[in-house]
Formats: structure tokens, C-alpha cells, sequence
């Protein structure tokens, strides 16, 4: 069979390009394909100068970089197998030269190429050059069991270097060993074959449609140390030769919005990341940005449990930037299947399996339903790719079950490694219990959870129903709570060793405010409601301990007497908006949020209500709720719900219509719940709105239309806050009496208002901003 290693050379690299993002997704470096791949092969004759060929193992641990994509393929160049190990990240750089020192020990490695191993005076193996890496190599050489060169002194070395002869790697050869952690939370090796590599591989690219010519923009911040981002987005793009964009995972934690960004800038095509990036996406796309999402042809959604409420979510925020819904492609596998066991198919996007909770619940039966409240979503994570084979068996006899029935899922097929390192190959041809419990769909896997997360009380037996993605983990069971600590190192992008029970987020992980962020969007999205405050001053164990009490939050279980126990949680606190983005949609009164489905009925009961309903069209005369709704979006460029920041509470209505782009004009219009009279919130809720028209679109003024029963609350803000532009007398009659209707402009300064109440607002009515 063709290698990876036997494309890459056929190819001489291909005719794409490798390009490096930074933090603002501009670029910080470009190459061909066929230049790394130059670049490679004069590593690879300073590697086989340094000792190494057949059989040799190499540590690479170093940040993203052009430098880290030619040691790879320099490394397989020399027939020897890689071991990519995370770089040194925030917090105990001790702590991290300790799980280094693990992994280096259990693998045996001959050589570590480092771009970010800590020095002892705090600087990094890849600042100044050799003579640091020489430093670093005799002073540390000892304590990580194995030589350290600088991936700046290989690259410096590299270029006065001719090429080396290419050394193609049998199929049987080791190409990879991913670290993923075993039943104990200690990590543990899969040794990936290029055998294994090359199915799983071509596998994906079938799926993907690359297995044939194709222009494509492929991007990804994921890390190249965890399977998702080394196989799925870079080893499979470098095989084919397309254009591959790179983003490091500290970019990505630092300024999440900069993935979202790339993708519109560069018109990429392919990308994918875990369900908690989804999560924290919509926020973004909420937030106001000018994006355009129309290139993107394939999202995969893997890594984690596959949210199917929140991926609906995330699409509907993506489509008005122009994502095509089908665009989305959950995906399910595992480290011991090298990689991705299922996907959806191309342009499938998003499936949900509507199921019945009581006989999944009492019986492991999965009775399909119509979409209803108490039904459980569930998403589908598609047929087995190309070569393997997925089946359901039965949890006490182990044999083949049928359709909609729970059991182990097990896999087996070419790229399936099925053991660890050190550990005998098992028998050819042989089953993959995986460790999950899931059932087949018209022959799509649905994934309910992993086998310890079965939980039974007075004889009733109740599943989880939390479907995984293609995550990093064993195939032995795992402790939640270790699994959920791998999690955590991976969304703050830190050293899983510095996430002990003891270490506290601030101080000891060094916890930053966009690193918050993302923590909190990620808790939020597993049932955890907390604060910036509480996480900030938390520690590892405590988070860990919230998240395990999460995980059956939801959980209506009905017993075999037919008695059913309440959810072990009837509430979840709101958690307000992060407040690190501008322009600000939240602060600590208000939150502004998309209308959603079920705010219809609030909103219509604003445009009925007499104290309301003159701020509406319909001028006091409302419409039937049927047409009510079908008016909601007429002539309107964009408009919120504001919440209560404390408890979620809708309390009024912020809406953005009658736009003219090219004019640069549109009208604001707001309205508030009557007992919010007086109380400053109508006047917070507008000037966050405002500041986010102003900043999102292309506008030069806003007009609002104020009745002339609110003037004398207005009339202060004349010549500051507002311009009066034109008078319609006698225009309505309200309470037995015709008014006067003022024509009102704000202009662009207004927008930087503070969140306080305009001048004469504080001591009147509030309804002056409406």
C-alpha cells in the first residue's frame, strides 16, 4: 500500500501551500509544500548525521510553526516514527518537564527536538540558537532521559546541509505514537503503524472528497500533539498537497474570534474543532462581526460530546454570515482506531435522533419520536469510513444486537491499532470494544455515553446519552473525572501535569481573561453555571468536582415500580455574557441576546400590552400572534432580547429596522416591560445597542421616532445624545389626546456613551429611550 510518506515524496511536497497565522490571522509566514518538503530532507540528513534511521524515535515538542511541519516529515524521511509532545504552556514549568519526562520514558526515545523546553533561567531551547541548545541538552539531557536539540539549531543546521537520500518506511513501520491517557489517567502510547495511518487517511480524504483533484483551503489552531489536528488537519493535507493555514493553539486561546476571522479572510473551505469551540463560536457570532462564511464547505465537530441543542444554535448564528447548514460533519472515533471510525456524509450536515426517554432510560431500547419536549436529540455521527466496520454488542453476552438496542460499540478495520505500547498486537481481523456504549441508526452510530457513565438506582438502569466525537481516550474505561481533566488542559491549552486537584486557575495555570472566557463558555455548555469570579479564584479539583455532579443534571429517572424521582437539577443559573469582546452586549444589569422561538410569546405580549403597544408598528392595534410572528423579521436588519443578567429574564426588546446600507441610515426602535419604568435599564439596553449598530455596520446615523408623550424625558438629551431633525404634529392619539411624533438622529459619537443614564434620564421616566 501507498504510504503517507510514499505520497508526500511522489508529489515532491505538492503544489499547495503551508501558511502560519498569528493572533490577528495575518500571516507571519508562507511556504510551498514543495519547499518544506525540501526543508525536510535537508533535516533529515542532519538527523541520520546525529545517529538515527529505521526504528529511531523522535520527541518533537515545539509551538506551531513551518519548522515543526518539515521535522515531522524529516523524521519519517529517516524511517524512524514521531512522538509530538505539547510545548511548554502557562503555569510550573517543572510540572511540564515531569510529563515530558513520562512520555520520553515510556516511548524511549533516542532524540527530543525542542522549540519550548523551560531553561532553569526561564527562557526557551529555541532562543538563541545552538548555543542555548547545547546548554539546554547537557543540563537537561539527564533529567528527560533522552538528547535534546533545538528546533532552531536542526532548521539553522538543515540549511548548509545537502539532501539525504529518501528512506521510505515499510507499511509495518511505526509512524506515530499519540499519547492519549489509559484507565488510570496515565498516559499511554498507540503505536500507529504507517500502515494504520495511510487507512485512516485515505479513509478521511474519501469522506472529505480529496481522495481525488480538488482546490481546497484547509484551516485549524487545533494542536498537533492531540490526533484530531495531527491527522485529520495536517497530516492528511500535507499528504495531498493543498493549501494548509495554521493558526497555534495560543493564538486561538488568546483571541478565539481570530478562527472565525480566518475563515472569512482566506475563504477556507475545510476546518472542524470540538463541540466546546461551536459553543463558544455562537457567543462571537452574537456579539456583531462582519464575517462571510459562504466558502466554508466542511465543519467537522469531533473531540468531545457532540451537542445537538448547541450545534443548532451555532448554525443558526452562522447562517446570516452565509454557513450552508449541510456544512456541518459530526464525526466518532478514537486514538486506537488512529483516528475517525464515522462521519456523516458530505454535505449531510447535521442529523438528530429524536428518541424516547423512558424506554432508552428503563430498557436501552432507542424508540425513534416526534421532536417534543422531554424527547431526548441525540446526533447521529454517521456510517463507518472507508475500510472499517462498526458493530453493537450485547453488555452480559457480548454478541451482535440489533438495530436501536444499547450496547459496547466495537470497531475493527485496517486503521484500528487496538493495543498500547508495549502491549502484543492483537489477532488480525480482531474487534475493537471501544469502551462506549452507543446503538446503530440505519446504520449510523448514535453514541450514549461511555460505560462507567451507566448509573443505577433501585434496580433502573439510566444511560447518559451524551454522544462523543473523535476524543483522544482508550479503549479501557477511564475515570470521568480524568477524562474531563484531559478536557480541561485541551480548552485552556495548557500542560495536562499542571492540572493537579490542588492547582489553583489564577496563579498556579496562569488563567487569563480570554482563557476565562472560554472556560466559562465551556462549563456553561455542560450544565455548570458559574462566575469569572468563582472560576478565577477556584482550583482544578473543584471545577472537576462541578462537572462531575453535571454530568446527570438532566437526568428524569423512572424507576421499575413506574415511580419517577425529580432531576437532580430543576434549575441552572444564567451565566452572563463574557464582557471581553467589543462592542459589549452585557454588564451587570442586562444582557442582550438573539430572539429566539420561544421569546415570541414575551414579545407579543409587549406589542398588546396598552402600555407598550404604541412602540410597536402596529400602533396599538396588534395582530393575531400567527401573523405577529410572521412579521417579526419584515424590514428588520437585525434586533435582541434583553435579559436579566441575574436570572435570564426577558425584559424588553431592542430591534434595528428599516435600514439603508448604502444611504448609511436605519431606525432604532426599543421598548421595555411597564414595572422597568424608571429603573435605568431601557436606557443601558440602548446604548449597548447603539455602540453595536455603529460598530457592525456601515452607518452614519440612526434614526428613532419618539412620541411626543415621551419628549419632556428626551428633551434634555437634544443637541448631545440625539439631533432633532423633523416634527410630525397631531401625528397619534394616545390616553384621549393627539401628539406630536419627533424625527430623532444619533450619530456615531453617541455610540461611545458610557453604560449610565444619559443627562435628565436618571430622575424620569426610563421610557425616554425607547
Amino acid at each position: 500500500m501507498r504510504t503517507v510518506v510514499d505520497q508526500i515524496v511522489e508529489k515532491a511536497g505538492g503544489t499547495g501551500t503551508l501558511t502560519l497565522l498569528g493572533d490577528d490571522t495575518g500571516v507571519t509566514g508562507r511556504l510551498p509544500w514543495a519547499q518544506v518538503h525540501r526543508r525536510a530532507r535537508r533535516m533529515a540528513s542532519v538527523l541520520v548525521g546525529q545517529g538515527l534511521g529505521p526504528g529511531c524515535r523522535v520527541g518533537l515538542v515545539a509551538e506551531t510553526s513551518a519548522d515543526l511541519a518539515a521535522a515531522v516529515q524529516a523524521v519519517w524521511l529517516t524511517g524512524g516514527a514521531v512522538n509530538l509532545m505539547p510545548p511548554a504552556g502557562r503555569g510550573n514549568t517543572e510540572a511540564h518537564l515531569a510529563y515530558l519526562r513520562t512520555i520520553a520514558a515510556d516511548a524511549r526515545l533516542d532524540l527530543i527536538v525542542a522549540g519550548g523546553i523551560p531553561c532553569p533561567d526561564g527562557e526557551t531551547a529555541a532562543r538563541q540558537g545552538g548555543r542555548l541548545a547545547r546548554g539546554v541538552a547537557v543540563a537537561r539531557a539527564g533529567s528527560l532521559g533522552a538528547p535534546v536539540m533545538s528546533l532552531g539549531d536542526l532548521a539553522a543546521r538543515a540549511a548548509a546541509t545537502a539532501p539525504t537520500e529518501v528512506q521510505l518506511p515499510d507499511p509495518g513501520d511505526l509512524a506515530l505514537l499519540q499519547y492519549t491517557s489509559g484507565p488510570t489517567g496515565e498516559p499511554r502510547g498507540v503505536p500507529v503503524t504507517h500502515r494504520h495511518l495511510a487507512a485512516n487517511v485515505d479513509a478521511i480524504k474519501a469522506v472529505l472528497g480529496h481522495d481525488a483533484p480538488h482546490e481546497s483551503r484547509t484551516l485549524s489552531w487545533l494542536p498537533l500533539h492531540h490526533d484530531m489536528g495531527l491527522i485529520a488537519f495536517f497530516a492528511m493535507p500535507m499528504s495531498c498537497g493543498c493549501s494548509l493555514y495554521l493558526q497555534p493553539p495560543s493564538s486561538f486561546a488568546r483571541r478565539p474570534a481570530g478562527w472565525l476571522e480566518a475563515m472569512s479572510r482566506y475563504r477556507i473551505t475545510l476546518s472542524g474543532a470540538p463541540n466546546f469551540a461551536y459553543a463558544l463560536m455562537t457567543r462571537l457570532l452574537s456579539s456583531g462581526t462582519r464575517l462571510n462564511l459562504t466558502s466554508i464547505e466542511c465543519l467537522i465537530s469531533g473531540g468531545e460530546p457532540v451537542d445537538a441543542a448547541m450545534m443548532a444554535r451555532f448554525i443558526a448564528r452562522a447562517q446570516p454570515f452565509g454557513l450552508n447548514p449541510k456544512a456541518l460533519m459530526p464525526a466518532y472515533g478514537l486514538a486506537e482506531a488512529t483516528l475517525c471510525a464515522t462521519a456523516t456524509g458530505w454535505q449531510d450536515g447535521l442529523q438528530v435522533d429524536w428518541i424516547e426517554p423512558g424506554p432508552l432510560e428503563q430498557h436501552g431500547r432507542a424508540v425513534p419520536c416526534a421532536p417534543a419536549p422531554g424527547a431526548k436529540a441525540l446526533v447521529r455521527l454517521g456510517l463507518p469510513v472507508r475500510g472499517t466496520s462498526v458493530r453493537i454488542t450485547d453488555r452480559q453476552t457480548g454478541r451482535p444486537i440489533a438495530d436501536r438496542l444499547v450496547g459496547h460499540v466495537e470497531v475493527r478495520g485496517p486503521a484500528v491499532v487496538g493495543h498500547y505500547w508495549g502491549e502484543p498486537s492483537p489477532p488480525s481481523g480482531s474487534w475493537l470494544r471501544t469502551g462506549d456504549l452507543g446503538y446503530l441508526a440505519d446504520g449510523q452510530v448514535v453514541v450514549c455515553g461511555r460505560e462507567q457513565d451507566v448509573l443505577f438506582g433501585k434496580g433502573a438502569e439510566i444511560h447518559t446519552c451524551q454522544g462523543k466525537g473523535d476524543s483522544v481516550r482508550t479503549a479501557d474505561t477511564q475515570p470521568r473525572r480524568e477524562k474531563h481533566r484531559h478536557d480541561l488542559a485541551a480548552v485552556l491549552a495548557c500542560d495536562l501535569a499542571l492540572l493537579n486537584d490542588s492547582a489553583c486557575l489564577r496563579t498556579d495555570v496562569g488563567l487569563d481573561s480570554l482563557g476565562m472566557m472560554s472556560l466559562i463558555t465551556w462549563l456553561e455548555a455542560r450544565g455548570v453555571a458559574v462566575t469569572s469570579q468563582q472560576v478565577q479564584s477556584s482550583r482544578v479539583g473543584e471545577v472537576l468536582s462541578l462537572l462531575e455532579k453535571a454530568d446527570f443534571a438532566d437526568l428524569s429517572i423512572r424507576l421499575p415500580n413506574g415511580e419517577q424521582l425529580p432531576p437532580l437539577a430543576q434549575h441552572r443559573p444564567a451565566v452572563p455574557e463574557p464582557a471581553t469582546l467589543a462592542p459589549t452586549l452585557a454588564n451587570q444589569e442586562l444582557r442582550l441576546t438573539p430572539v429566539e422561538p420561544e421569546d415570541m410569546r414575551f414579545l407579543y405580549v409587549l406589542a398588546s400590552h396598552p402600555d407598550t403597544c404604541y412602540r410597536w408598528r402596529y400602533r396599538g392595534v396588534p395582530p393575531s400572534m400567527d401573523r405577529f410572528v410572521a412579521d417579526l423579521w419584515s424590514q428588520v436588519l437585525v434586533q435582541f432580547v434583553a435579559r436579566r443578567a441575574a436570572d435570564g429574564e426577558p425584559a424588553g426588546h431592542l430591534v434595528c429596522y428599516g435600514a439603508d446600507l448604502g444611504q448609511g441610515y436605519a431606525y432604532l426602535g426599543a421598548v421595555f416591560r411597564p414595572e422597568y419604568s424608571g429603573t435605568g435599564l431601557a436606557a443601558q439596553g440602548v446604548a449597548m445597542f447603539v455602540r453595536y449598530l455603529f460598530h457592525t455596520f456601515r452607518l452614519r446615523k440612526l434614526y428613532a421616532e419618539v412620541p411626543g408623550f415621551n419628549w419632556p424625558q428626551m428633551s434634555s438629551g437634544n443637541g448631545t445624545l440625539l439631533q432633532v431633525e423633523g416634527i410630525m404634529r397631531d401625528h397619534e392619539h394616545y390616553a384621549g389626546q393627539l401628539w406630536d411624533r419627533y424625527l430623532c438622529a444619533i450619530y456615531p459619537p453617541a455610540a461611545g456613551i458610557e453604560e449610565h443614564h444619559p443627562p435628565g434620564v436618571q430622575s424620569n421616566d426610563d421610557r425616554a429611550w425607547r
